[in-house]
């Protein structure tokens, strides 16, 4: 395996931690739509006094473009933006 692979597939592996994180630990309004909680599992309106997992995973994901913050009427909630594949 070439050094761009193993980078490819490091970065992958990750990607999908961070989805997985975040739809195991958040709430899930929508399929693609995730309210925060802080680290006892209380509903949260805002990324930063959510759980400090769940902020480094959205960071991870908005930085790789697979994740933007939305608001509702619950207050901030992450948006997954994931491809249908």
């Amino acid at each position: 395996m070439k050094h761009e692979e193993i980078v490819a597939l490091a970065f992958s592996i990750a990607d999908e931690s961070m989805v997985e994180l975040i739809r195991a630990h958040a709430v899930s309004l929508e399929p693609n739509l995730f309210g925060l909680v802080d680290e006892n599992c209380h509903e949260v309106a805002a990324l930063d006094i959510a759980d400090p997992a769940i902020q480094e995973a959205f960071e991870w994901l908005s930085l790789r473009g697979m994740a933007e913050l939305a608001t509702d009427e619950r207050g901030e909630v992450i948006r997954l933006k994931l491809d249908a594949s």
